[in-house]
């Protein structure tokens, strides 16, 4: 294949894939809604922590999918595709012996007094989370064999049967039912990757294979996964020290955030291969370190400017769409202002791992997932609310953004002059958004009633648009500077 050819391969490669993974975001976000609006908070609250333990089965592989990227990738390139099987199968058992071993404990506690509420439920959801192991783990051995055609069809086919065995299953009968459904639908989803040759179970495992792949992948694994355990853990302790409802309300403000937050995701998996390409090349620190912060700068923004309109428009999208949850606005809101801190920390990770530091990485994100923990557990036992929950997760992103740039800025070893210039550059589009969020939501109030609540949003998302304007105007201007544009 020419060099031509093998670039339109790729070129055709990657759209097909990202158009696949948006048509997916916009079927979980149907789902999402949908399973929110059918279900009381409180039930809700009890489905975010069972989803919570499902989705953990994506690292229950111990990091090791991650490593399988590379090990394949390293195989293909020295012409050993034979060893490709081992890898495969060490990581696939090696994930399914974490899961069964987690859900056997699981199943343990489901009878005891800890659990007196989720327990028959909680049971059969740990059918979906063995199952998850594996409709997880197919997405990563499909990536590492460069079957993204094939990858592309399977994330629809597994997007498209969740999503309707949830919200049929939810609409006729309740929780219980959907998470039946969703058994049929990844056993369905895992019968068609088997079915097509590119799934196969054995029992084979190779313990030294698998604590290579743990080295080399949990450290990437942790990184990556920060706030994900975090808000999980969250998530846990509001279910077991406030209850139902305010468990159901946090769940659906990580859900309206976690939806924002697609844009940074989006970007931080487009410059780490160009990172590494770059490092490859003999590229020096300072080159790469502008390609890491021209971006940000440029992110830091635009994103104030997407949650401000979120943060008046979600009004108005409550009331109207989600009544039961109207009363989780003021959480919502306070998320809100700790996505701007999250997406600093996506595009970190790309940079550190080009330099291969994800272990420090690891350590700094296990000390910030005790750190919350701690937190949020002392601040419920004093009487705090799901909103002080919220608050102490945004605070914790906010510490979070600031520790990782110290790190960075010390391995870069930049001057200390142009470190302040970059955080002021990081720093100050969040602190005007956040102060002109709350500047018009306190000076402008309509009145209550249906007509009153359209009003009251549609104005101050207009008032705001109005305001974002010099925020607007620095877009521009990156925008016409070429490098900026390329490397977006």
């Amino acid at each position: 294949m020419s060099k031509t050819d093998n670039s339109t391969q790729i070129a055709k490669e990657a759209l097909t894939l990202s158009l696949s993974n948006y048509l997916c975001r916009i079927i979980y976000l149907v789902r999402g809604v949908g399973v929110a609006a059918l279900l009381q908070p409180e039930v809700y609250g009890v489905w975010s922590v069972l989803k919570a333990l499902q989705d953990s089965t994506a690292f229950s592989n111990m990091g090791s999918s991650f490593a399988l990227l590379r090990e394949v990738a390293l195989n293909r390139g020295k012409g050993a595709i034979n060893n490709d099987y081992a890898l495969q199968q060490t990581s696939l058992n090696l994930s399914l012996l974490v899961t069964v071993v987690i859900a056997i404990v699981l199943l343990a506690l489901s009878f005891t007094p800890l659990m007196p509420d989720i327990g028959p439920i909680l049971r059969i959801s740990l059918i979906v989370m063995i199952l998850s192991a594996v409709t997880y783990y197919i997405p990563r051995q499909l990536q590492a064999q460069t079957e993204f055609y094939f990858q592309a069809r399977y994330l629809l086919v597994y997007a498209s049967l969740n999503t309707g065995f949830s919200l049929l299953a939810v609409y006729f009968w309740g929780l219980t039912e959907m998470l039946c459904g969703l058994i049929l639908a990844h056993v369905l989803a895992i019968a068609y990757v088997h079915k097509h040759g590119h799934l196969q179970f054995s029992l084979f495992f190779e313990m030294a294979l698998a604590k290579r792949l743990i080295a080399a992948g949990l450290p990437v694994m942790l990184g990556a996964a920060l706030f994900f355990f975090l808000r999980a853990v969250d998530q846990f302790l509001v279910y077991a020290l406030i209850g139902g409802v305010a468990a159901g309300y946090y769940a659906i403000s990580n859900f309206v955030a976690m939806t924002v937050t697609q844009v940074p995701v989006a970007l931080a998996a487009t410059l780490f291969p160009r990172m590494m390409e770059r490092h490859s090349d003999g590229a020096s620190r300072r080159e790469i370190e502008h390609l890491f912060f021209e971006p940000l700068k440029f992110l830091c923004i635009g994103t104030p400017i997407i949650l401000g309109l979120t943060f008046f428009a979600i009004e108005p999208v409550l009331h109207f769409f989600l009544p039961a949850y109207f009363p989780a606005l003021a959480v919502i809101r306070i998320a809100l202002i700790g996505i701007y801190f999250q997406s600093i920390w996506s595009l970190s990770h790309s940079l550190l791992l080009t330099f291969e530091k994800q272990t420090q990485q690891m350590w700094l994100a296990l000390a910030l997932i005790v750190f919350n923990a701690l937190v949020v557990a002392v601040a419920i036992g004093l009487g705090g609310s799901v909103e002080t929950v919220t608050w102490v997760a945004s605070a914790v992103s906010l510490l979070s953004a600031i520790l990782i740039l110290i790190y960075i800025f010390k391995l870069l070893q930049r001057p200390t002059g142009s470190n302040l210039k970059t955080l002021v550059a990081i720093l100050w589009p969040a602190s005007y958004g956040v102060a002109a969020c709350l500047l018009i939501d306190s000076m402008l109030d309509v009145g209550s009633g249906s007509y009153a609540v359209l009003l009251d949003g549609s104005v101050k998302t207009v008032i705001f648009a109005v305001v974002s304007l010099p925020l607007l105007g620095l877009l521009w201007r990156g925008w016409q500077q070429r490098e900026t544009v390329t490397t977006l």
